[in-house]
């Protein structure tokens, strides 16, 4: 079996990998991406605070899904529903064509404002989600740490 905190940690240091390249994205104008980065920040995130937990298996991709499975033992995390739901809205449609009515573009139908959006929803969660691992499960292992 994996170490739960090591497990755990490894999903929400990508997590943060993720917001950071998102909020890259939103300053250079990449919005659908930013968008697309933010949702798996918080999805990675989510998947942390579950394999910290002691979860095994995680296939679930939606936030607001993950946020309903972890109420069970964090209740605060019911707090981030709506923020969960608009974040769900940027799993495909900011990817793939053929989410969105033809002929319009992914990369061409989001707005700065979106993507600013997106990325302070999931900044919250990944706070969020770090702070309950840290209280509940455990630190960030040294062997994680560096480079």
């Amino acid at each position: 079996m994996r170490d739960r905190v090591t497990e755990a940690w490894r999903w929400l240091l990508e997590s943060r990998e993720d917001l950071r390249v998102a909020q890259v994205l939103l300053q250079n104008r990449h919005y659908a991406a930013a968008c697309s980065h933010a949702q798996q920040a918080a999805e990675k995130a989510l998947k942390g605070v579950l394999y910290g937990m002691g979860e095994r298996t995680v296939p679930v991709h939606s936030v607001h899904a993950l946020l309903e499975r972890a109420t069970g033992f964090w209740p605060e995390a019911r707090g981030f529903a709506e923020v969960g739901g608009l974040l769900d809205q940027f799993y495909t449609a900011t990817r793939y064509p053929n989410d969105v009515p033809s002929p319009a573009l992914p990369h061409r139908l989001y707005s700065r404002r979106q993507a600013r959006t997106a990325c302070r929803a999931a900044e919250a969660i990944v706070q969020a989600a770090e702070a309950f691992v840290r209280t509940h499960v455990g630190d960030v292992p040294h062997e994680l740490l560096g480079k």
